[in-house]
């Protein structure tokens, strides 16, 4: 059933690359392959590492996020669903949205307060000025500063011996 799956999402990716062929989408593509890569090499979450493509596909920014946050999927046994909505924000806003690549690494530093993290991310892509900004990185901090691990290496490390 898993492979079933696999094998399903990959061709509905690499039917996406087929059609999306013009040199304006190749961070689609490149994110695209990413995901399918990923996909193809994880044992769990396949489902949200498959909707992580298709949110590559409707970007038109922040396609490192999104394939960043298919890798966590992959990498972290629980957590999925922060770093799917992660990924589903980064598909809807409209800009590039730096901020939002470490709102996800702190969701995979962080066991808890998921629904806070969404809400930073959301929070980060309507940041408009120099008071937004310093607002935003003060709330960033001080979830941080409450994170489970102080790295995202560290994160991995205690996942590996899980």
């Amino acid at each position: 059933m898993k492979q079933a799956i696999s094998i399903v999402g990959l061709s509905v990716l690499v039917l996406v690359l087929v059609v999306v062929t013009h040199p304006q989408f190749s961070q689609k593509r490149e994110a695209v392959g990413e995901v399918g890569n990923t996909l193809l090499s994880s044992k769990y979450h396949q489902f949200p590492i498959a909707a992580c493509g298709v949110a590559a596909i409707k970007a038109d920014f922040n396609h490192r996020t999104i394939t960043k946050a298919s890798e966590y999927m992959s990498e972290f046994g629980s957590g999925t669903s922060v770093f799917r909505e992660i990924a589903e924000i980064s598909a809807r806003v409209d800009h590039e949205c730096p901020q939002l690549e470490m709102v996800l690494d702190l969701a995979a530093r962080s066991t808890s307060e998921s629904q806070r993290i969404v809400a930073l991310a959301e929070s980060a892509c309507r940041i408009q000025g120099e008071d937004d900004e310093a607002a935003w990185q003060s709330a960033f901090e001080q979830m941080s500063a409450r994170a489970t691990y102080l790295t995202v290496e560290e994160a991995r490390s205690a996942q590996s011996r899980e």
